[in-house]
């Protein structure tokens, strides 16, 4: 799919000249150019059987002025190559005029990431997470701040589709749930810059009650990744001098959960999304 991309061929014209570490990870790079599109110089080390420094000088090589202009290209011409539109729908003249810069550049970086979603995305855990969900006695959602939404929206998706199904809010009286779980309980829990102190400690005191800790975060070493049985790590855009995150990755990531739950369990959630529709058609609340 990827034979045709522009890195591909500055790979081939430059490998001559790399050194032996620069030519395995450059092989590396080669076959895995979605992983190389969207993985940190450090992943891509580890991954390449090469040092992080390598795999940065390696970008130098093949004449970009950083690994992230050299990464910068691959997800361009990835997103090109999957989609031969994407170059006119981007290009100068297609977006109106009075769209700044700014808007622009954003929806173009949150393109990219819910790309990167799609190459890191592993079926298999969604699956694996789906069916804990399924199976569980009780889930119990969180996540604070920027993860608010993400983990609230799940839950009110999940909570349509099964019983015993809550979210967490910090107090004291919130915490008295911790002592209610069981080894068939699931934790959900949606965690990002700046990670929050209570989710990682309720995390933990989880797992030591035996329940099933799946979490959405930024990377796999993040606090609440480390606690997990499951863990999902997704891209995320966010604005420097706010700290604000944009979460369309995460809340897409759960979104998949959401279906292949109803794809697992069909009957039952379509009769439980049925019932639930019903009771607030009986409680008036649709205009």
């Amino acid at each position: 799919m990827y034979e045709t991309i522009q890195i591909a061929n500055m790979i081939k014209e430059k490998y001559n000249s790399l050194s032996i570490a620069q030519k395995k990870a450059a092989d590396y790079i080669y076959k895995n150019l979605g992983k190389a599109a969207f993985n940190t110089a450090i992943q891509l080390g580890i991954e390449a059987g090469v040092s992080d420094s390598t795999i940065i000088r390696l970008s130098y090589a093949l004449g970009f002025r950083s690994f992230s202009a050299m990464q910068e290209t691959i997800q361009k011409q990835i997103m090109e190559a999957a989609n031969p539109s994407y170059k006119a729908v981007v290009s100068e003249g297609t977006v109106p005029e009075d769209v700044p810069d700014a808007f622009t550049q954003i929806v173009e970086n949150e393109i990219l990431t819910l790309r990167s979603l799609l190459y890191k995305l592993n079926a298999q855990d969604v699956r694996k997470a789906a069916e804990a969900l399924i199976n569980a006695d009780q889930v119990l959602i969180m996540g604070y701040f920027s993860a608010f939404t993400a983990a609230y929206e799940f839950y009110l998706n999940l909570s349509m589709m099964r019983s015993n199904v809550f979210f967490y809010r910090t107090s004291e009286i919130e915490f008295q749930r911790l002592y209610n779980l069981t080894d068939k309980s699931v934790v959900v829990a949606v965690s990002f810059p700046k990670h929050i102190k209570d989710i990682v400690k309720f995390t933990r005191d989880a797992k030591k009650q035996g329940a099933t800790i799946i979490s959405v975060t930024d990377m796999e070493l993040s606090p609440v990744s480390c606690e997990s049985d499951i863990s999902f790590t997704v891209d995320i855009n966010s604005d420097n001098e706010t700290g604000l995150i944009l979460m369309s990755s995460a809340m897409t990531l759960m979104y998949l959960i959401i279906m292949s739950i109803k794809t697992q369990n069909r009957e039952k959630v379509i009769a439980q999304l049925e019932n639930a529709r019903n009771n607030l058609a009986e409680q008036d609340v649709y205009l």
